[in-house]
């Protein structure tokens, strides 16, 4: 058995998704790098499908002078009709747009590809022993594809960094497929992505259905049609309640939930300094026993 040293560090429990970055200017994108870093957000995730964010990530890192190393930057290779072998042919580019900052994880995007599991995940493991990447993660993994890569991984001494699925108030499948439990079991992190549930949780479209009316592609998902309004009507009463006894937002309240499990971690998005700052301050209080009861 190979064994490779797993880089220990410590994870600010919001980190930011760089998603809108394929989207938004390098001068908007910097200061909302800038808004993070100040106020307690230590790394960035990122994705080779998401347009030109790995680019623009790195360069929003450097024009604010923030060293490699203080920083953590993670990515994901997408397996889409591609082999196993696209890993190894892909890691340059990823390299290369994400240069100065080396990748401390780097993510299997989802379960399908034209390449077994094992397979991909070997390719993982040959680019940790060349020290291209530090960490190997997966994304929107079932608890038994999770647990298979967890095993390969252990095979040569590696342990699975993380796996990145979408959990919130408004989805929380992953408590009762068992995936959460069996995470926290073998010592795997969960990375929540859409920890607000695409925005419906910060309250906002129902104090104000005028919203509703332009919407983006949000406008397809079955939250933001009336009758999810209706059903999450009560939940998001709570959510306004608790934001008002902590003095917060309920965006703050959501993400707080979502991090106060173990071993949970949470990368809401931002299109501007805003919501940054929104996300990095829903980590500077704690909701209680009794409030957390309230969403059983």
């Amino acid at each position: 058995m190979v064994y490779i040293k797993i880089m220990e560090v410590k994870l600010s429990k919001i980190g930011l998704g760089c998603k809108e970055f394929g989207v938004l200017t390098e001068q908007d994108a910097a200061k909302i790098i800038r808004t993070c870093v100040d106020n307690g957000i230590n790394w960035f995730d990122t994705a080779e499908r998401y347009k030109n964010s790995e680019n623009t990530l790195s360069k929003s890192l450097e024009f604010n002078q923030i060293s490699p190393g203080s920083v953590h930057v993670c990515t994901k290779w997408w397996p889409m009709f591609r082999t196993a072998k696209s890993i190894r042919k892909t890691i340059q580019k990823r390299i290369k747009a994400l240069h100065p900052y080396k990748i401390f994880l780097h993510q299997i995007h989802q379960p399908f590809g034209f390449s077994s599991k094992r397979n991909e995940i070997k390719e993982m493991v040959g680019l940790m022993k060349s020290g291209e990447i530090q960490n190997v993660g997966v994304s929107n993994f079932s608890k038994e594809d999770m647990v298979f890569a967890y095993n390969v991984l252990k095979e040569y001494g590696i342990q699975l960094f993380s796996n990145q699925v979408e959990y919130s108030l408004v989805s929380r499948r992953i408590e009762w497929d068992g995936t959460l439990d069996m995470a926290q079991k073998l010592g795997i992190k969960i990375i929540a992505y859409a920890p607000l549930g695409l925005g419906i949780l910060t309250g906002k479209f129902h104090q104000n259905p005028e919203l509703l009316k332009n919407l983006d592609d949000r406008r397809y998902s079955y939250l933001f049609k009336p009758k999810g309004i209706a059903e999450t009507l009560d939940l998001i009463e709570i959510i306004i309640a608790l934001s008002y006894k902590h003095n917060t937002t309920p965006g703050q309240i959501a993400l707080n939930w979502v991090i106060q499990h173990d071993n949970v971690y949470a990368i809401p998005g931002a299109k501007n300094i805003q919501q940054a700052l929104s996300n990095a301050n829903s980590m500077k209080f704690n909701l209680l026993k009794t409030d957390i009861k309230l969403f059983k």
